[in-house]
């Protein structure tokens, strides 16, 4: 049984780790002896008498995966077959032909194609079913479907895939690239001719000395004043973090420092070279999306009153992740300290270590929530992500139009427009017409009982209650079900109710088909109205330079309720 050797052998090698914990109490040791030793004979017995021979692999894979799991979303383990996810996650890159795919109607459909990648160059589009994957059939959607398509660069790949629009396969053999998703998506200057902008979608490797060099560029175009934008960036290197904080702010100031329970894994981050600018009128742009190095970068600005930051009240990670090696080309992403602003905040929101009944993870509590000072003395709060100087509320229709996304009728919308329509205007000029909008609203009216209202998840519950004996009174039954037929009315008015947003939404996807994320990223900034919210922010200089300063005589107030989102 070679494989049950093998996974002997990697418990015996787990064992060797206890030499590193000397200065545990030998009660501690004696714990995590105990647990290894168990852990080690329920392996043994599974191989030994289990009715049928399990996967050495899967099965420890399993065990691990749900260990971490038990400790927060960001400890994972990358195998050696994850090594092209590991790649991507530490440097923005992997192996693979650049397609994006997900279960539409049971079906594994392309849903976003990489421009310039080997799948755009072999033709292949949003909307096409892909069917086999070096010889492997995709009965049904499956997750594994990303480690089939990826490998080393330079790796032969065969996909069969089913073209939007046809009726017959396609076999398409292609060669496998360096796909490197895109850091700044947008260095432009605006209209104004004194505004840049500069939107950083991740932090890898060397993205700091990208922004430095386009910031520079911006100001040689006759940029006054930059808008640096977050929004939707989940974070990544903690190091390119404190490097972008340098372009705006002196030599030697503390950025953000790490405390974890190993003092070896606690660290102080300050900015390690001269600044490309500390004087030029800074707004940094988040959203609720905006998390970890991002936060990092919001927040240090913030509490050095360097930028203003606007949007919304960001993600809320304060968790410090580090990778280290492990056997068998393994590498384990294991959550080791929380990290620490200038002001002395953790904004981290959610509390891994408490759970409520049913399991789900719980807010730091409102009680917990302290008031910090910023460099100027203005008042800022730990515990629930950066809340910006300026908030721009969600609109009210934002959750309903994210369901109307998710309607296979979005889907196959765009996908009958991209074949009859082979070209459309610029990305910031194009638009649906009425008559466009009126098939929308046709293909998706029979679907609308699909979305569910939390109300009708309530009512249904009391009538499975009706049946269950529960609630035996026949008038509230009938209350219930003239409820049910008064919201089902009620929804063939949401097309009309949110049509502003839903053509938007369409218009913002097929965009992406023909001009790709670029031109999704320029059709955002043209069809948004915060951005002249901001320019008006730069306008007033005088009221920017008044919102960075304290409000004389403010008082700390414990901001309760902040984490009402989570």
């Amino acid at each position: 049984m070679p494989g049950f050797k093998q996974s002997l052998n990697a418990l015996r090698f787990c064992t060797l780790f206890l030499g590193g914990f000397l200065s545990l109490r030998a009660q501690d040791l004696f714990e995590i002896s105990k647990q290894l030793e168990l852990i080690h004979s329920v392996y043994k017995e599974i191989h030994l008498q289990y009715v049928d021979e399990p996967k050495p692999g899967a099965l420890s894979k399993r065990a691990i995966d749900a260990m971490l799991s038990g400790l927060d979303p960001y400890s994972v383990l990358f195998t050696e077959e994850d090594i092209e996810e590991y790649r991507f996650i530490t440097s923005g890159t992997y192996g693979g032909i650049g397609v994006s795919f997900q279960e539409i109607q049971g079906k594994t459909r392309i849903t976003a194609v990489s421009e310039n990648s080997p799948a755009h160059k072999a033709g292949i589009r949003v909307g096409d079913q892909l069917l086999v994957v070096n010889g492997i059939r995709l009965l049904h959607y499956n997750e594994n479907v990303v480690a089939l398509l990826r490998g080393s660069p330079g790796s032969s790949i065969s996909i069969e895939v089913l073209p939007l629009g046809a009726s017959q396969p396609v076999i398409h053999k292609l060669i496998r690239d360096e796909i490197k998703a895109s850091t700044l998506s947008v260095v432009k200057l605006l209209p104004d001719s004194i505004t840049g902008l500069i939107r950083l979608s991740s932090f890898t490797d060397r993205c700091a000395d990208e922004v430095q060099m386009a910031f520079q560029q911006l100001k040689r175009r006759g940029a006054k004043q930059l808008i640096l934008d977050l929004r939707d960036n989940p974070g990544g290197l903690l190091t390119e973090a404190v490097k972008l904080v340098n372009v705006f702010v002196p030599k030697n100031i503390l950025v953000v420092y790490t405390q974890g329970r190993n003092p070896e894994l606690s660290n102080t981050f300050k900015t390690p070279q001269t600044a490309t600018d500390t004087l030029m009128p800074l707004i940094v742009w988040v959203n609720k999306q905006s998390a970890s190095a991002s936060e990092i970068v919001a927040g240090a600005l913030q509490d050095l009153d360097r930028a203003l930051i606007v949007g919304e009240r960001s993600y809320g990670k304060g968790l410090v992740q580090q990778t280290k090696p492990l056997p068998y080309n393994s590498q384990i992403k294991l959550t080791v300290a929380k990290y620490y602003i200038p002001s002395g905040r953790c904004i981290q929101a959610l509390d891994y270590s408490l759970n409520d009944a049913e399991g789900k993870v719980l807010s730091v509590a409102d009680s917990l929530i302290r008031a910090f000072k910023t460099r100027n003395g203005r008042i800022v709060y730990d515990g629930a992500g950066i809340l910006p100087d300026l908030v721009f509320n969600t609109p009210s229709s934002a959750d309903m139009l994210l369901k109307f996304e998710a309607m296979p009728c979005f889907f196959e919308f765009c996908n009958r427009y991209f074949l009859n329509h082979p070209r459309i205007e610029p990305a910031e000029q194009f638009s649906l017409s009425p008559a466009d909008m009126q098939l929308f609203k046709s293909m998706c009216t029979p679907g609308l009982d699909s979305l569910k209202t939390p109300l009708e998840t309530q009512l249904s519950k009391n009538l499975a209650f009706s049946a269950s004996g529960i609630v035996d009174s026949l008038s509230i039954i009938n209350q219930i079900n003239q409820l049910q037929s008064l919201i089902k009315i009620e929804k063939n008015k949401w097309l009309d109710r949110y049509e502003s947003g839903i053509k938007n939404a369409l218009e913002e996807s097929l965009v992406s088909r023909y001009y790709f994320e670029k031109g999704r990223i320029a059709y955002q900034l043209e069809h948004t109205q915060d951005l002249q919210t901001l320019l008006k922010l730069f306008a007033d200089s005088n009221g920017f330079k008044a919102r960075l300063k304290p409000v004389p005589g403010e008082q700390p107030k414990r901001p309760f309720s902040v984490n009402k989102r989570y």
